[in-house]
């Protein structure tokens, strides 16, 4: 099975191999090397350049070229969210605000982003929206309970969760609701087609999942979960729940994260964090490490990437130290940039790392 990361180096490869679009620029530059000159602009430079002339415009609105581009200068999307104002920014990678989406209504939108490249989902407790980033349109998707779980009482977590399913191009979201029945929680899962107008309930999760955004991702149509154990955030080492959004099923098999004989020892005085991201159109299995001193300190991360789906192969491909959490935050990695380098956002600094 072809992992997604040797398909991503073999489009970005055709993307540069591919023709131009025929376009003149008055022979002030070959065609080639205005192309390669323009691809290195952000975009808001090159939408004032394509008012330069005809030939511009056009090689600008070519797909080829817009897809060239896109690799290179991705946008991050996140959420602004305070008492006065509540909207989606689209950043690039110099920091700059590109974008902004105002959010109307008087309920809080939450602080997670579950995002696709043409759509996005934003979640509550209890309420979540999709938003068109293209149009500004969005549509807050229903409250309501499906009638199989309206018997339990409020949900004191939930997830909500976008994926897009690859062979009909259908959106989807999962949500995952954990209630507190007595001493045992209990979790159920619903399922709604962007564009639906209820939630269909669907059978429970057959192991209690860490139903948090940092243990949980969508990738290819297919939703990955970290199992809880214990409490809420404190996850199992190896195993990984997947379930099917075009099926709409759990699948009977759990996947086995990375050997564990090649994780960091844990004692008394090393700690260990899982999370789960997408990263390049691969599940990446992140490992925190920390060495505990007077705090805990002298952290590393190592990321592992889900190479072969069916033969549950994991490399790391990337493994780099960095200053404790509580100095600087917990840090996401992002996107994989075409040099290489990985951009982390920094949460307690609210900042983008290159490493």
């Amino acid at each position: 099975m072809e992992s997604a990361l040797v398909r991503t180096a073999k489009r970005r490869r055709e993307l540069h191999a591919a023709p131009l679009a025929a376009t003149g620029n008055d022979g002030v530059l070959p065609t080639d090397i205005l192309h390669e000159v323009l691809l290195r602009l952000p975009a808001n430079v090159l939408c004032r350049l394509r008012l330069v002339c005809w030939s511009w415009r056009s090689l600008t609105s070519d797909p080829i070229f817009a897809r060239a581009h896109f690799s290179r200068h991705p946008l991050i999307v996140g959420l602004y969210n305070d008492a006065s104002c509540r909207e989606v920014q689209f950043v690039d990678l110099s920091g700059s605000i590109v974008k902004q989406i105002c959010l109307t209504g008087g309920w809080d939108y939450g602080y997670n982003v579950s995002a696709m490249p043409s759509l996005l989902c934003t979640r509550t407790t209890n309420e979540g929206c999709v938003l068109n980033p293209s149009t500004g349109a969005f549509t807050v998707l229903p409250a309501n309970i499906e009638a199989e779980h309206q018997n339990k009482s409020s949900p004191i977590l939930s997830l909500s969760l976008l994926g897009r399913i690859p062979s009909t191009g259908v959106y989807k979201v999962l949500r995952i609701h954990r209630y507190l029945m007595g001493s045992d929680p209990l979790q159920t899962c619903e399922v709604m087609t962007v564009g639906d107008v209820r939630w269909m309930a669907r059978a429970c999760p057959p192991v209690t999942v860490a139903a948090t955004p940092l243990h949980a991702v969508i990738v290819n149509g297919v939703a990955y979960f970290l199992l809880e154990v214990h409490h809420p955030g404190y996850v199992k080492m190896g195993d990984i729940a997947l379930f099917d959004l075009a099926t709409e099923e759990w699948r009977s098999d759990t996947l086995q994260g990375p050997p564990k004989g090649l994780l960091p020892i844990v004692d008394e005085k090393t700690r260990i964090c899982l999370h789960l991201t997408k990263l390049n159109g691969c599940l990446v299995t992140i490992c925190r490490c920390s060495t505990r001193g007077h705090h805990y300190k002298d952290e590393s991360m190592d990321l592992w990437f889900l190479v072969d789906m069916d033969k549950g192969q994991w490399t790391k491909m990337y493994s780099f130290q960095c200053r404790p959490v509580l100095e600087y935050g917990l840090r996401s990695p992002l996107e994989v940039l075409s040099d290489g380098r990985i951009l982390i956002w920094v949460d307690c600094v609210r900042c983008l790392w290159g490493i």
